[in-house]
C-alpha cells in the first residue's frame, strides 16, 4: 500500500530561458539585485535541475539564509548553505 498518490503529471525541467525568467522574479520577490554572478546561476541550476517547484523552495531557504545572516547578496556559499537546509528538510 502506498503511502501518498503518485503524481500524474511529468513536467519537464524549465529551458535555459525559462529558468534565468523564474530566477529574476525570485530576485524580485526577494528585492534583491537581478545581477548575479553565472557561478550563482550554475549553481542554483545544479541545485535544482531546472525543477520549478525546487527553485521556489530554494530560494525560499536563500531568504532565510540572508536574513539570518544579514547578507544582502546571494553568493555560492549562500546557495550551498540553502541546499543543506533543503536536502536537510527532505529527511
Amino acid at each position: 500500500m502506498r503511502a501518498y498518490a503518485p503524481c500524474p503529471h511529468q513536467f519537464q525541467p524549465l529551458s535555459g530561458r525559462e529558468f534565468q525568467n523564474v530566477v529574476e522574479h525570485e530576485l524580485v520577490q526577494l528585492k534583491l539585485d537581478s545581477a548575479m554572478d553565472t557561478a550563482v546561476l550554475n549553481s542554483i541550476a545544479r541545485v535544482t535541475g531546472g525543477n520549478f517547484r525546487l527553485i521556489q523552495r530554494l530560494f525560499a531557504l536563500i531568504d532565510r539564509v540572508l536574513t539570518i545572516n544579514s547578507l544582502a547578496t546571494v553568493t555560492a556559499e549562500v546557495v550551498d548553505a540553502a541546499r543543506e537546509s533543503l536536502v536537510g528538510s527532505a529527511h
